[in-house]
């Protein structure tokens, strides 16, 4: 994987599992393999306390001593990363960044009032985010849509063009709306690599595939979009 990026680029190890030992597990993996980052959400399922969670993060950086992106996605993981252990994260060089996936515009405001670099964790907010400041986009339809997102990120971060990134994301919602409450992210995203010619497979079970009709709909929606820009 460092050897196909050919140092062009920084690459992000996701290493979230339920106990802090599989974090640390896969977390010494990815740093032998070369990567260059972290990318850590709370402990999905166990549902930890905040003084818990805390004490899981402070012991991954003490371990690992790698640059860290929070990931906050509560509706996935069952546990907020809260502003009390944001406060004490930032006491630490390593926690540079969070992608910010709760969808709550209010914390949005407050984020990038108070805390540190952010990045838009929500497909359809991405211009909510640009707006307030924020620079980067992990963004899932960008595996099969890639030149309209760097549009709208060049749009709206370096010309701070916000009139053609409303138009540029008006084209994109109807794909990221989807995406985001369709209940089916992942086969979208996946059927979305194969529309552009990359085949990526069937999501892996318990997830199923998506049926005809939304097979249809979706390759007819991803083309128009494609001709637009």
């Amino acid at each position: 994987m460092t050897q196909a990026a050919g140092g062009k680029t920084y690459l992000t190890a996701g290493i979230n599992a339920t106990t802090t030992h599989e974090v640390l597990k896969l977390g010494r993996e990815a740093k032998r393999a070369g990567l260059n980052a972290l990318l850590i959400a709370a402990p999905y399922y166990v549902q930890p306390t905040q003084d818990e969670l805390l004490a899981h993060l402070l012991k991954v950086d003490d371990v690992l001593d790698m640059p860290v992106m929070l990931y906050n996605f509560p509706a996935r993981t069952g546990t907020a990363i809260g502003d009390a252990v944001l406060d004490k994260l930032l006491e630490r060089p390593n926690f540079c960044a969070m992608n910010e996936s709760t969808g709550d515009i209010a914390r949005l405001h407050y984020l990038t009032t108070h805390f540190f670099v952010l990045s838009c964790g929500m497909d359809d907010q991405a211009l909510e985010f640009f707006v307030w400041g924020v620079k980067s986009w992990v963004a899932g339809a960008s595996n099969f849509l890639s030149e309209a997102h760097v549009e709208l990120l060049d749009a709206c971060v370096k010309r701070g063009d916000f009139t053609a990134g409303r138009a540029l994301m008006t084209q994109l919602l109807p794909v990221l709306e989807l995406l985001e409450r369709s209940g089916k992210f992942i086969q979208y995203v996946q059927y979305g690599c194969e529309l552009a010619g990359t085949r990526v497979g069937a999501a892996r079970a318990p997830l199923g595939s998506l049926d005809e009709a939304e097979r249809q709909a979706f390759a007819r929606l991803v083309p128009l979009l494609r001709n637009a820009q």
